[in-house]
């Protein structure tokens, strides 16, 4: 993607759509060690059912979780609201990922957010981070809004409908083979491709700007 390519219908990638957790900010800092298996089943399940819905809450997502947790409170000597609170500033932005974002935009391409997460958390770094500054509103999907999650077809199929929308609006028109999707995680990036999105991997925990920057212009 070159600073002399100009934005056009005829070229292949108008918009690019990224995931949050792990591309534009951090993902979700848990309270317990990546090899308590245990732990992260527990955290998996009641956050695949909490992503998809406004009607449950954090209040709700601790009391699970803690009660489903043997002795899990006594190990780690914190109380709810300090779990809470380690939650949110363990949260922060990869400024690589927003180098790019920022370039994109004076480059005349439009650029989303997919991001499964849950309303209070989202809310949180979107003040913090003001993600809906950064990226347009109308290009922001969230799974605990949209009802659907990533990898479902459903999401996919909202970000495809959102980013058309939003160029329909300003009298254009982009095919979904124009959007570039980016995400940290695998099953995503192939669920994507499968949508008609022309999708990529990239883990800025890992990864540098540089190598965004590569894998959008192979994209075209």
């Amino acid at each position: 993607m070159s600073s002399t390519q100009e934005v056009s219908s005829e070229k292949k990638v108008r918009a690019i759509v990224l995931d949050a957790g792990g591309v534009v900010i951090s993902d979700v800092a848990k309270p317990y060690p990546p090899s308590d298996e245990d732990k992260e089943a527990i955290w998996s399940e009641l956050w695949s059912e909490w992503k998809v819905t406004e009607d449950l809450d954090e209040a709700w997502f601790w009391s699970q979780f803690i009660s489903r947790c043997p002795n899990f409170e006594r190990d780690i000597h914190v109380s709810v609201s300090e779990l809470q609170e380690s939650v949110r500033q363990g949260f922060f932005q990869y400024d690589q990922t927003l180098k790019v974002v920022h370039t994109l935009k004076e480059r005349g391409y439009a650029v989303g957010i997919c991001s499964n997460h849950v309303k209070e958390w989202f809310d949180y770094t979107d003040e913090r981070f003001q993600l809906r500054t950064i990226f347009p509103a109308d290009l922001v999907v969230v799974s605990c809004e949209a009802k659907y999650g990533k990898p479902s077809s459903e999401i996919f199929a909202e970000v495809i409908a959102r980013t058309q929308k939003y160029f329909e609006e300003a009298g254009d028109s982009i095919r979904a083979d124009q959007i570039v999707f980016v995400d940290n995680k695998l099953a995503n990036v192939s669920a994507a491709s499968k949508a008609g999105l022309n999708a990529i991997h990239f883990y800025a925990e890992e990864e540098s700007e540089g190598d965004l920057i590569r894998k959008l212009t192979e994209a075209g």
